[in-house]
């Protein structure tokens, strides 16, 4: 069960009904989740995490953070999501974009927006609640792989995992910080087919070690 949460007391009315089926039926383990949880308290991470749940993060906050910062305050905007506490908290945590319906699909975007903060025009997130290029990454691979129960064929590169590969026009962990939203996939293999191949890639084989 996948349910919209953005203020802290959706997320509470969420979980004040979770709690309750908690009580008769068990949902650890059916990998329920929140999505958004921009404006989620600590005390309601903490009821999210005893139940199980996982979260669904969306960059949102990118594009909303000018227009929500006169309604929540900028120093809950600075806070939102709150990013790291999650991490610390244990969750298995999604990264996504919440396109294409009001934000760009783009994950270069989004991959940039967790790890400096920035938004357009409105208050970045403070430095606590920022991530490394590696924890914001680990969301989007195999952090997502966690909400379809894939996470043992998807996400990671290690044997006996997918193929599923992207060949970066540059080194994301090495590029400066405000250049990771014009990273591009020059190679793209999906379970070690490629989809996609740039004039870089126009010469190479259409299969690598195909399955079977």
């Amino acid at each position: 069960m996948h349910v919209h949460a953005i203020r802290d007391e959706t997320a509470g009315a969420i979980l004040d009904s979770w709690e309750e089926v908690d009580r008769r039926h068990p949902i650890a383990g059916l990998r329920y989740c929140l999505a958004h949880a921009e404006g989620i308290s600590d005390r309601n991470l903490k009821r999210a995490r005893a139940l199980g749940l996982g979260l669904a993060l969306q960059d949102r906050m990118l594009m909303r953070a000018s227009g929500s910062a006169p309604g929540w305050g900028e120093e809950a905007v600075e806070r939102a999501p709150p990013l790291r506490r999650m991490i610390e908290l244990g969750f298995p945590i999604g990264g996504g974009t919440d396109a294409t319906v009001v934000s760009s699909i783009n994950p270069w975007t989004s991959l940039w927006w967790m790890v400096s903060g920035r938004t357009f025009g409105g208050p970045r997130r403070v430095a606590e609640h920022r991530l490394t290029r590696e924890q914001a990454l680990g969301l989007y691979t195999h952090g997502s792989a966690w909400f379809s129960s894939e996470e043992h064929l998807r996400g990671r590169l290690t044997g006996g995992q997918l193929a599923d590969i992207a060949v970066l026009s540059d080194d994301y962990y090495g590029v400066e910080e405000d250049a990771i939203p014009a990273l591009r996939s020059d190679l793209t293999l999906v379970g070690g087919r490629i989809v996609h191949a740039s004039a870089h890639f126009s010469g190479v084989e259409a299969e690598v070690n195909p399955p079977g």
